[in-house]
């Protein structure tokens, strides 16, 4: 969704593969049921990088992408932060 750092890239039991991305000002992406992670913790990301492979990890019952934005720990409907929607 946009440039920032790496924080974790993992396995977590609910989100399967996870990646999760802070991006400054108490924004963070996630980014779960990942197949594979691309990245790992500390790597720095662009807006349009590839940072994993659509998966089914986790529980989950079909290959999807789970995109979370959390401001301040808090998840937001990410709308009024994505450019180009």
């Amino acid at each position: 969704a946009g440039e920032g750092l790496v924080v974790t890239s993992g396995y977590d039991e609910t989100y399967g593969y996870v990646v999760e991305i802070d991006h400054g000002y108490g924004i963070y992406t996630l980014y779960g049921h990942n197949d594979r992670n691309l990245l790992k913790v500390g790597d720095r990301v662009s807006r349009g990088d590839p940072i994993a492979f659509l998966g089914s990890t986790g529980k989950s019952t079909a290959p999807h992408l789970h995109f979370e934005l959390r401001k301040n720990g808090i998840p937001v409907d990410p709308k009024e932060y994505l450019l180009d929607y």
